[in-house]
């Protein structure tokens, strides 16, 4: 299976005990993902085939400046080396 879904994500910081504050907010545009979930005896295994970000937007960042370019590729290279990672803590559950 495959399919592409655009992400907001929204990261939050504890400035002081209980007290949380916005520190960034990106969408992850048109994120390309693929996978495979088999079924057998009512038991399901996962396995992530590849996940590719084509475009991040920054849609703010309290704490410096963000780039989009970067993170883009950031996430691409990360998502490529974790992905056996991933599908070994998958399998076990």
């Amino acid at each position: 299976m495959a399919g592409d879904v655009t992400l907001k994500l929204d990261f939050y910081v504890e400035t002081a005990p209980g007290i949380f504050e916005a520190a960034a907010g990106i969408t992850l545009i048109n994120t390309n993902f693929a996978f495979t979930a088999l079924i057998d005896n009512m038991d399901i295994s996962l396995n992530i085939a590849k996940v590719t970000v084509d475009a991040v937007g920054v849609d703010y960042c309290k704490f410096g400046s963000l780039r989009a370019v970067t993170l883009r590729l950031e996430l691409n290279n990360g998502f490529r080396v974790l992905l056996p990672t991933i599908n070994k803590l998958l399998a076990k559950h």
